[in-house]
């Protein structure tokens, strides 16, 4: 090994969280940027439907400094016009502080309002201190249903019995025969009946009211939590319908003893309509329905002879008045109305076709959402790292649906009730697109960054004057949208959506179906969303405001919440709450969570995002499970990321939900860590004694270990974490690196590092992993103040932005002034097929921190 650079600690440049991001200028209050009006809120609807008097939220970092404690007191909304606009404020979190804590000021508050944005445009409104108008809605509770009025419709939901929406009424009319319900139906076809446990009103008020309903299907083993949400001035209920199994996932002791897998026929909503419907409507226009006719819509999938692109699998059959008819290579929007005397029912169903099988249905009175249709059955499990073509040892899900213990499986619907006159197509199209995407809206894009929203060296996206940070920019980029991407050879631009549109990376894989959607295909089947693809979309929302972001990273973050978490509550399952393993063809069904293997942060920054108390349940359920793995006991087995991704997510839950026992947790974890390396003679490195028969340390997993340490110092202040940050940082660049880039640009050698590593033994040069020594190298950089670390990191990064797919075994310089030379940024590459969640998900994970780092050590924050 080289020799060790000694020299004196950096002293720390940051105490808290706070320090290191307020605003350097004048003052922490809202009216810092207020122009004109106050702080300029942007509410864009990418959409090509008009939005009247839409729901839209916006999530804001209040300063500390302000001290508000009670955000619908302190703040109210203006339009561009500095008309005074109804608005509703909720504490998403508060600092340091528990956000039921009402003495601890508000952190991130959420703004709630009704928006009107032109199709393909947005509008400005703005946030100012002080109170400002409500709304009108009101929401009271009996022993035996929770009644919410609108102003435009009076509905009431269950707290007992079997139905999920009681009542609904428009003018006085009775929209409904009898409560709407949902239908399960057990393998035998036979009924398996909801029963209602509970309904609260979860969240209160006078604009919008969150009712929370849960309870079980008898017979099945199965429960459901449904949330409805109700708008002022709407005739409309939101539901998302959450259906899970808290049975013993199997398979490992570490899950439990038991394996309490369960089947269903079929899962279905029935509406029973106030009359029979006469008519159906579709975006495409209106079908009458005669007495007595029949009607159905289903949604289902073939796979296509040629699996490019993978999209042309989809077919539409409608069965009618008019026959039975196919529409191969349909999606549908996922909207359909049904009119009757008197009135009419729009139902949307949320990302429709890419969940399917789906169906609609008319039956006499009834209208029917099959969010699990008879006609679909499946996955059909082949065991661990089987596919669809090996024997198959569960022959129920041939026939039925097959739901594992510890899954969930939300959809969301939505049903929009009206008096008189049908709803048009043009109406029917509306519905859908404000389902699909809902407005968010965002301040200025450095607004939460410099205020200390994330607790992490990260910073709004820019116009950055380097190759490196712009190509940064291109990575992040792909996540969201195709046309980030490079083309290359045959292949067009392919971001994250044309890779699950094509099928992975030689098409065929399928990322589509209810089990499948929102999760990314890999080498081993499916990847559960590993290092953490979800934080990546959020974090690329609050950093450029583009809504594409939001789109896409909904669907990760919401299978990364419900499918590849282990939700059990047996209590003999020690590995309850953790992610599930990216190992195993069927979402990690080969072992049990580890935390090696477990992220927290995109469902944290998705509820920031969006309120989203589902996603808030996963990451504290997370929480509980990384706090029950006693890492206070390591001893440097599985490695430097078995620590570093531990503290990364207790440091992220302290962050945001502000419960002190993460802190504590964390605290435990980083005097283990300093422990270990002192054991390990105080050089900057812990040796897994269990690798291979040659115990050695990863230094990719110590670069995870060293953002860890950053993120935990920047958080909390404690000097701990700055104890060994140091000689880690020193251990990088003397034994680590063991190519920094060097020579005129023109000409110059590309980074490379040595992956293995212990006392006389070095081994298996890597470029990919430059990107988690650069991440490392930038945190010790910022909390030690040390612009050698900073040098280091921007000299990798720089080789690592251009020249991310070159084989380690290239030696030869390259003309880094060159685009011709540089490596396409693509979902696609070539140097890592089959690996490309791995490749890019550690490129989005761990490629932020520099330019950050970089700014505020520069002066240019």
């Amino acid at each position: 090994m080289t020799p060790r650079r000694t020299r004196a600690p950096r002293g720390p440049v940051v105490v808290r969280l706070l320090s290191l991001f307020l605003l350097a200028t004048a003052g922490s209050s809202l009216h810092a940027q207020a122009v004109p009006w106050g702080l300029p809120v942007v509410v864009e609807n990418p959409t090509a439907v008009a939005r009247t008097a839409d729901r839209a939220t916006v999530s804001l970092v209040v300063p500390q400094a302000y001290g508000s404690l009670d955000p619908q007191a302190d703040f109210h909304l203006v339009d561009d016009q500095g008309t005074p606009v109804p608005a509703q404020m909720r504490a998403l979190s508060r600092w340091f502080a528990k956000r039921d804590d009402t003495k601890a000021p508000v952190k991130w508050v959420q703004t709630i309002f009704l928006a009107d944005v032109p199709a393909l445009g947005q509008r400005t409104y703005y946030l100012r201190t002080g109170t400002g108008p409500g709304g009108a809605l009101v929401a009271t509770s009996s022993a035996s249903a929770v009644t919410v009025s609108t102003g435009a419709a009076v509905f009431t939901v269950p707290r007992n019995g079997d139905a999920v929406l009681g009542t609904v009424t428009l003018s006085g009319a009775a929209q409904l025969a009898s409560p709407a319900r949902f239908a399960f139906e057990q393998v035998d076809g036979t009924p398996a009946p909801m029963s209602v446990l509970g309904a609260v009103v979860e969240r209160a008020g006078t604009l919008e009211t969150v009712v929370r309903q849960w309870g079980e299907i008898v017979g099945l083993g199965l429960r459901f939590t449904a949330r409805l949400r109700f708008v002022v001035g709407s005739a409309e209920v939101e539901i998302d319908y959450r259906l899970e199994n808290p049975g013993g996932y199997g398979l490992v002791s570490q899950t439990g003893a038991s394996v309490e897998t369960q089947h269903f026929k079929s899962a279905s909503l029935l509406i029973p309509l106030a009359s029979a419907p006469n008519a159906v409507v579709e975006d495409t226009g209106s079908l009458p329905l005669p007495a007595g006719a029949s009607w159905a819509l289903r949604q289902d999938f073939l796979a296509p002879v040629a699996a490019l692109p993978w999209l042309n699998g989809f077919m539409v059959e409608r069965d009618g008045p008019l026959g039975v008819s196919f529409s191969v290579a349909e999606r549908h929007p996922g909207a359909i109305a049904l009119a009757r005397a008197g009135g009419s029912l729009a139902i949307a169903v949320d990302r429709f076709w890419q969940n399917a099988p789906k169906a609609f249905r008319r039956s006499g009175s009834n209208a029917i959402v099959d969010l699990w249709p008879s006609f679909g059955a499946g996955p059909t499990y082949g065991g661990p790292y089987g596919g669809a073509s090996t024997p198959n040892i569960d022959p129920l899900a041939l026939s039925s649906y097959r739901f594992e213990g510890g899954r969930w499986k939300t959809h969301r619907l939505r049903l929009a009730f009206k008096t008189g006159s049908a709803h048009t197509p043009n109406q029917l199209v509306s519905l859908a697109e404000r389902v699909r995407v809902p407005l968010v809206g965002h301040g200025p894009l450095g607004w939460n960054f410099r205020l200390g929203g994330f607790g992490e060296a990260v910073i709004e996206s820019r116009a950055w004057p380097d190759v490196g940070g712009q190509r940064l920019e291109r990575f992040q980029g792909i996540f969201a949208r195709d046309d980030a991407a490079d083309g290359y050879g045959i292949y067009p631009p392919i971001g994250l959506d044309g890779f699950r549109r094509r099928g992975g990376t030689y098409g065929g894989q399928q990322m589509y179906g209810w089990e499948n959607f929102g999760d990314i295909a890999w080498d081993d089947g499916y990847c559960s969303l590993h290092y953490d693809i979800p934080a990546t979309l959020m974090l690329g929302w609050f950093r450029t405001g583009d809504p594409a972001f939001l789109d896409v990273g909904r669907d990760l973050v919401w299978h990364r919440r419900d499918y590849d978490q282990l939700h059990t509550t047996d209590p003999s399952a020690q590995r309850r709450g953790g992610q599930f393993y990216e190992k195993g063809y069927h979402h990690g069904n080969f072992t049990a969570p580890a935390v090696t293997h477990n992220w927290v942060e995109g469902l944290l920054l998705h509820y920031l995002a969006t309120g989203d108390e589902g996603s808030r349940e996963a990451a504290l359920e997370c929480g509980e499970f990384v706090l029950r793995q006693h890492l206070e006991n390591w001893n440097g087995w599985w490695g430097a990321r078995m620590p570093g991704w531990a503290l990364e997510a207790l440091v992220h839950l302290w962050n945001h939900v502000g419960d002190a026992q993460y802190l504590v947790g964390a605290d435990g974890i980083v005097d283990a860590w300093n422990a270990a390396e002192a054991a390990n003679g105080s050089m900057g490195y812990v040796i897994n004694p269990g690798y291979w028969g040659m115990p050695h340390a990863q230094s990719w997993m110590h670069g995870i270990m060293l953002g860890a340490l950053g993120k935990y110092y920047i958080s909390t202040g404690d000097a701990d974490a700055l104890v060994t940050m140091d000689r880690v940082a020193t251990w990088f660049l003397t034994d680590v690196v063991e190519t920094l880039p060097s020579g005129p640009s023109n000409q110059r050698t590309l980074a490379r590092v040595w992956e293995r590593l212990a006392p006389g033994y070095q081994a298996d040069l890597s470029r990919h992993h430059v990107w988690s020594i650069v991440h490392g190298l930038s945190y010790a950089a910022l909390c030690l103040n040390d612009l050698v670390y900073l040098g280091a990191a921007d000299s990798l990064f720089q080789s690592a932005t251009r020249y991310w797919q070159e084989s380690a075994g290239t030696t030869a310089p390259q003309n880094w002034n060159d685009p011709q030379t540089w490596d396409p940024i693509t979902w696609k590459p070539a140097q890592f097929p089959t690996t490309e969640t791995k490749a890019l998900g550690n490129i989005g994970l761990w490629g932020l921190a520099l330019p950050a780092v970089r700014t505020y050590l520069t002066g240019q924050w």
